[in-house]
């Protein structure tokens, strides 16, 4: 059984992409045949595991094609053609609702992928979505709930075991408290209600504190509103890096003293994995997939109050006992993702497959 995946783009430090390569190293150690077929690619990633979606040979009954599924592409139409055995894994779309105010035609292309996926619903034999949450979104749209489980998200923590960017290291090791988020600058993010409460934290419960926002910038448009409501707020000490190098990143995360995350849309959230890797204490916005992938861990907040919110990351701070506890749950829970575990439960799943 030759195994392919497929992916409308496949984009350089995307937590997305990473886990469809990682599925590759699986699949190719296992010894099966596989490929990942990509409508775009970031050409950094241009081997013999990426090739162009033109590039797809003819699918045999016996193949398995497994297609990456969060957005509109020209793979949801492609995909009824195919003769072979087919399974999707599901990272979830964020509603149209949180792009509208910024850019109308992204509101719009969120709506088309989502009824696009929507129509779907009877094409795949195996369904697969990398959250609990992510599953009960198939389920409401009509996909088979017989047919729909969870497959967590595939991460190599072995690639974050590389030496981090020793100027990023130097330059914010010093007594200042560093909050830190990592994603993509984009409105589901909430980075205006992170800045918010940053903003309460410095001027009322420690001026020695900066805030960083890592990720590139969803459009213009937010990034000046971002840019703007800081100087509002009169607020200091608000880094955007930008999209770094991964080196860069984990500069940042070694000088993290907290990861705060108020997002409220997230499939997953592979940074919260991250920050857990490396002993960050999290806390975030009780929405979405977020308490599922924290499960015990972390401290989960039911409001954005920046005043108690404040309090929590002082207390996260200060509180050496509480830390303690709060990074002993949070390594627990990371057991949970170990690459070998989930790994090894992904290919019973293949392996069932080939069966069949």
């Amino acid at each position: 059984m030759r195994i392919f995946q497929v992916i409308e783009n496949l984009v350089y430090g995307d937590a997305i992409s990473n886990y469809c390569r990682n599925i590759y190293k699986l699949l190719k150690e296992r010894g099966y045949e596989t490929a990942i077929f990509a409508v775009h690619y970031d050409k950094r990633l241009d081997d013999e595991k990426v090739l162009s979606i033109d590039d797809l040979p003819e699918l045999l009954k016996d193949d398995l094609m497994i297609y990456q599924m969060c957005q509109k592409s020209m793979i949801n139409k492609m995909i009824t053609n195919w003769k072979c055995k087919k399974a999707c894994i599901y990272h979830n779309v964020t509603p149209a609702h949180f792009f509208f105010p910024y850019d109308v035609f992204q509101s719009a292309f969120q709506k088309r992928g989502l009824r696009e996926i929507n129509k779907l619903n009877k094409s795949f034999d195996y369904i697969w979505g990398d959250s609990f949450f992510n599953c009960q979104d198939l389920i409401s749209m009509g996909y088979d709930k017989n047919k729909v489980a969870v497959s967590p998200i595939i991460i190599d923590f072995d690639d974050f075991l590389q030496e981090p960017d020793e100027k990023i290291r130097k330059k914010y090791s010093d007594e200042w408290v560093n909050i830190l988020f990592v994603g993509r600058v984009a409105p589901n993010k909430k980075h205006e209600d992170i800045i918010r409460i940053f903003t309460y934290y410095k001027k009322y419960v420690n001026q020695k504190s900066r805030l960083i926002l890592i990720g590139s910038f969803f459009n213009a448009a937010y990034q000046n509103c971002l840019e703007r409501y800081v100087e509002e707020l009169d607020v200091k000490d608000v880094i955007f890096p930008g999209h770094i190098s991964f080196k860069e990143i984990l500069g940042f995360y070694k000088t993290a003293n907290v990861f705060l995350c108020m997002s409220e849309h997230e499939g997953f959230c592979v940074p919260l994995l991250e920050a857990m890797l490396f002993d960050i204490p999290i806390i975030a916005f009780d929405c979405t997939a977020v308490p599922e992938t924290l499960g015990e861990s972390g401290i989960l907040v039911q409001e954005k109050n920046p005043a108690q919110v404040s309090f929590i990351i002082d207390q996260v701070i200060n509180n050496a006992e509480l830390q303690r506890e709060i990074i002993e749950k949070q390594r627990k829970r990371l057991d949970d993702f170990a690459f070998e575990k989930v790994g090894r439960e992904f290919l019973k799943q293949i392996e069932q497959i080939s069966l069949e």
